[in-house]
């Protein structure tokens, strides 16, 4: 699987984050999970494993509205 663009929104804040998503695997008691690697800012960068509620593919710019 090649890396995608998605948005990130953490269940901790309302703040989006543009990332990669890089895997997936099925959480026994979580359900989906995403393994993304996404930037807070310019100097901190996260890599790990989001329920896949806090992901959506981003195919422009702007984050989803919905989210």
């Amino acid at each position: 699987m090649a890396a995608q663009h998605v948005w990130v929104r953490p269940e901790w804040t309302k703040a989006t984050y543009p990332g990669l998503l890089l895997a997936w695997r099925r959480h026994p008691k979580r359900g989906w999970e995403a393994l993304v690697v996404y930037a807070e800012n310019d100097d901190a960068h996260r890599v790990e494993w989001r329920l896949s509620s806090e992901v959506v593919p981003a195919p422009n710019e702007r984050p989803p509205s919905r989210f």
